[in-house]
């Protein structure tokens, strides 16, 4: 996989071959994290986490424009955890962009959704398991992806030649199950990762509203877990990665300060096939107070018909939070809320923050909890991982 990696990021240089007026673009940042926990771990983990982390960005663009490749690349070394000292590709593709379509061919990163506090259609890219906790951070995924735009709608195709492992937490990490997770993965296709996916989507804005529907068969991106146990290995957690058919729907339709939000799925897979969706909304309270901030009103509400809080703990919830935008130079923002489990009770807490020190500088600070669920529940696990993390970014 590493020689993938390689032969993609090697295109900026074969590129810049054949270019003729080439336009080069390099931005990035770096920082440094601190993560503090209330106390040590459920395994007795340390209760304080420093890293450092980069992420730097290269494009070419020639042809007047109608090509360009993009190559970034994301960095972290850990002080807690050897599995969240960790090196992606994120970004290593050359897009070409024709009359009225594009194609894309390289790794890149598509993100799919409108709800806020769960995004059950995005399918295409891996979660980096051992980033945030909000499942936010995405592996890059290698890719063929062609899309045209025409009357009708955007339709994008997609060919997904390699499959992505999802990488967790290490024995010394935090956010992560009581077991630890091997590494060896096993999967229900005899090709592996090897496997050949394909999605395809398609999206039109029609009136005030947006949607779109999507398609999707391949490897499934959350794993099975089967117990290993041994003498030498002792017990773990094996990643079990299955097929699956999923059909998805997003949709989105502003009615004056109002937008009615929407996603659902339907999943097939050999062992079981199920229903789940996330409906909302998200009011915005313009210019409050007289001032120039607008404040945002979030309500959601999860289902999965599964009704299995092992497998999925969003299955009966309720989301209920605020987005507050200060519209000011330094781009700040406040966003928070709670998901509150409406079948026993459990809640998890999160607020983000974030805004500009200089032109170059930003701040970030982060805090996360987790209460009341039963051990049944698959966040119970997390109840000993409450965190507030503050990361200071400098952008060049």
């Amino acid at each position: 996989m590493k020689k993938m990696w390689v032969m993609l990021s090697a295109g900026v240089m074969v590129a810049s071959l054949f270019a003729s007026s080439v336009a080069i673009d390099y931005r990035g940042y770096v920082g440094a994290s601190w993560r503090q926990y209330d106390g040590q771990g459920a395994q007795g983990q340390d209760a304080s986490d420093f890293s450092l982390v980069a992420e730097p960005e290269l494009a070419f663009d020639w042809n007047e424009g109608s090509d360009r490749w993009v190559s970034s690349f994301f960095l972290r070394a850990d002080s807690m955890d050897d599995e969240r000292t960790h090196f992606d590709v994120r970004e290593s593709y050359w897009l070409h962009i024709g009359d009225g379509w594009e194609l894309r061919v390289g790794a890149d990163i598509v993100f799919w959704g409108v709800t806020e506090s769960q995004h059950l259609v995005d399918i295409i890219n891996q979660t980096d398991g051992v980033e945030g906790a909000d499942g936010e951070d995405k592996l890059g995924q290698p890719m063929v992806a062609w899309s045209t735009e025409q009357d009708w709608g955007l339709l994008s195709l997609y060919w997904l030649p390699y499959f992505r492992e999802r990488n967790f937490p290490g024995i010394d990490g935090r956010l992560r199950p009581f077991v630890p997770v091997a590494d060896d993965a096993v999967y229900e296709s005899s090709a592996e990762e090897w496997h050949q996916d394909f999605a395809a989507r398609w999206f039109k804005t029609i009136g005030d509203a947006d949607i779109a529907v999507s398609l999707f068969r391949g490897t499934d991106r959350f794993p099975d877990f089967v117990i290993d146990a041994g003498p030498q290995i002792g017990i773990r957690l094996v990643p079990y990665y299955r097929q699956m058919t999923q059909l998805g729907f997003e949709g989105q339709y502003m009615s004056g300060d109002t937008a009615w939000k929407m996603e659902a799925v339907w999943r097939d897979r050999a062992d079981e096939t199920y229903f789940a969706s996330v409906l909302g909304l998200e009011h915005t309270l313009y210019g409050i107070f007289g001032s120039d901030k607008d404040l945002g009103i979030l309500l959601e509400y999860h289902y999965d018909e599964r009704r299995d809080k092992r497998l999925n703990p969003f299955d009966n919830d309720t989301f209920i939070g605020a987005r507050l935008a200060f519209n000011d130079e330094d781009s700040s923002e406040i966003l928070g809320g709670f998901i509150i489990d409406n079948d026993n009770q459990g809640w998890m807490f999160f607020a983000e923050t974030s805004r500009r020190l200089t032109s170059h500088w930003k701040i970030s600070i982060e805090a996360r909890l987790f209460a009341d669920y039963p051990q049944s529940d698959i966040v119970a696990q997390y109840q000993q991982d409450d965190h507030i993390e503050v990361e200071l970014r400098y952008y060049y």
